[in-house]
């Protein structure tokens, strides 16, 4: 019989515990499942919407409508929001507007399909620097 790694462990008790997930979200959408996600999905996409709407007046950290709390993100980042706070008028949109807005959610998908982009890219250089052959 061949000996199971803790690796294949894992992995098998990883799948187990995501079909239970996925089980008992469907059973009941919103249940204590639906928690596993911010706000319960009621903030969808606004970790994106929010920056933007604090760059459009250019001025993120002190923006009329926020706590200064808000304020969290490095000043290159709100550069790179900033240039997508140019696509639409955001700063006199709601949360609910910016869900609405057909340029927003596009914008909101460009941004993340260049950051995973950008993630496999590292990791890609990762593993040639450490020599790591590919799966």
């Amino acid at each position: 019989m061949k000996k199971l790694s803790y690796t294949t462990i894992f992995v098998y008790i990883s799948c187990i515990l995501f079909i239970f997930f996925v089980v008992g979200l469907f059973n009941n959408p919103y249940g204590p499942q639906r928690n596993i996600f911010f706000a319960g999905m009621d903030d969808l996409f606004m970790d994106f919407f929010n920056p933007l709407r604090y760059t459009a007046e250019r001025d993120p950290y002190f923006w009329a409508n926020n706590d200064y709390s808000e304020g969290n993100y490095l000043p290159l980042s709100f550069a790179i929001f900033y240039m997508f706070s140019k696509l639409d008028n955001f700063n006199i949109m709601t949360r609910e507007e910016t869900w609405n807005s057909k340029i927003g959610l596009i914008s909101a998908f460009i941004f993340i399909g260049f950051m995973v982009f950008l993630l496999f890219l590292s990791l890609n250089n990762i593993c040639k620097k450490y020599l790591i052959p590919p799966p």
